[in-house]
């Protein structure tokens, strides 16, 4: 007979061993599938990053990338200034309580100037500072909100910056930074515009334009922000503005223009020389439209005689004029002002626009500094001295 092989124990036990490894292969391989799920959760979406990159730009502000301070030396042209308080979550520092201007409380309902129509372009918040020890203005733009969009592709986002201009000297200008996908963006920037003094302080203006770069255009205006500086009070006070952003041009200038004027005076003869070189911005403030042809008459005053009087010739004045014409005037014979009287041709008759006084009686502390100037700088050479002067409304 042939014998019959039995099956051992560990023969018995194979399958069991099998189907237990199998068992521990799938428990690791379900483990690592939920770890994979669960750290691919916990990434945040590429859309939420592209939403708010600027966040990333706001926690440089405390490295000092820009490390220049308004005591170092004058620029004349804007630096960027870092802030150092912290910036939140939400994007905003934290409220430093700087005064309120006195149309700051509250919005007003239309920009003053504009038409009851102009479109709704959203607000524009800033800040002036301006310190008369170190001739500078400190600019904070903080926030922009309910800006239009860009274009009908982007409908719900816009990519906006804000380019700031000191006029009328044109050479104090600055730009924040491009925010990209935000139609409420929070610029948070402060720029210093170093040699600017009290006396060019009251006959300058600061305009505030805000762009949009869309997909299909470069660079499109949104619209501006125009305030004049004449009423910051030099100090350590902080006044802040909340503007209703209008469409570009359909703010009305504050005054009527400017006349550019030259004096030299010499000791020797005690002779003044006053040269009308041009005006720009010559407007009719009513109405706030350009005017066809104009010219400047000059006269002298000792006391409330006047001395001499004189005129240019008039040139036509769309909203500048070249004028280029020179006078003297002795001040040995008692002559102690000026004034500059700029009238319009219109075919109804003559019309006074606006003057400038020079001298004794002069309003602006800009006219009666450039008169004390010349004064106290008169040599043999009777080196001219230029400089802008509003005009007074007549």
């Amino acid at each position: 007979s042939v014998p019959t092989a039995s099956l051992g124990p560990r023969a018995a036990d194979t399958p069991s061993v099998l189907f237990g490894v199998l068992g521990v292969l799938a428990l690791v391989l379900a483990l690592s599938l939920t770890a994979f799920v669960w750290v691919c959760c916990q990434r945040a979406p590429p859309g939420a990053r592209s939403r708010t990159p600027y966040r990333f730009v706001h926690m440089l502000k405390s490295a000092h990338i820009y490390p220049e301070t308004l005591g170092e030396r004058r620029h004349p042209l804007a630096t960027l200034k870092p802030l150092t308080q912290p910036v939140g979550r939400s994007g905003e520092s934290p409220r430093q309580g700087p005064a309120q201007s006195p149309d700051a409380a509250a919005v007003p309902a239309k920009a003053v100037g504009a038409p009851v129509e102009a479109p709704e372009l959203g607000t524009l918040s800033f800040s002036l500072q301006h310190d008369e020890r170190k001739e500078a203005l400190l600019v904070h733009v903080k926030e922009a909100r309910g800006l239009p969009p860009a274009d009908e592709l982007a409908a719900t986002t816009t990519d906006p910056c804000v380019k700031l201009l000191i006029l009328p000297e044109r050479r104090f200008r600055g730009q924040t930074r491009v925010l990209r996908g935000t139609r409420d963006p929070v610029f948070d920037e402060t720029f210093a515009f170093y040699g600017l003094s009290a006396v060019q302080m009251e006959g300058s203006e600061i305009t505030f334009a805000v762009l949009s770069f869309g997909r299909l255009s470069r660079e499109e205006v949104i619209g501006e922000v125009t305030v004049p500086l004449a009423g910051i009070a030099a100090g350590p006070e902080v006044v802040a503005f909340c503007r209703h952003i209008v469409p570009r041009g359909m703010q009305k200038p504050a005054g009527v223009g400017e006349l550019l004027v030259s004096l030299s005076f010499t000791q020797a003869d005690s002779r003044l020389t006053v040269v009308i070189l041009k005006a720009r911005g010559l407007h009719k403030r009513d109405t706030g439209s350009s005017l066809g042809a104009a010219c400047v008459k000059v006269s002298a005053f000792a006391g409330s005689e006047r001395v001499l009087k004189r005129k240019t010739r008039v040139r036509r004045a769309s909203s500048g004029a070249l004028f280029n014409e020179s006078f003297e005037v002795a001040l040995g014979g008692g002559a102690t002002s000026l004034e500059l009287l700029v009238v319009v041709h219109a075919g109804a008759g003559d019309e006074e626009l606006g003057r400038v006084v020079l001298g004794a009686g002069a309003a602006s502390p800009r006219a009666r500094q450039h008169w004390q100037e010349v004064r106290a700088g008169g040599d043999a050479a009777g080196r001219p001295l230029a400089r802008w002067h509003a005009l007074q409304p007549c």
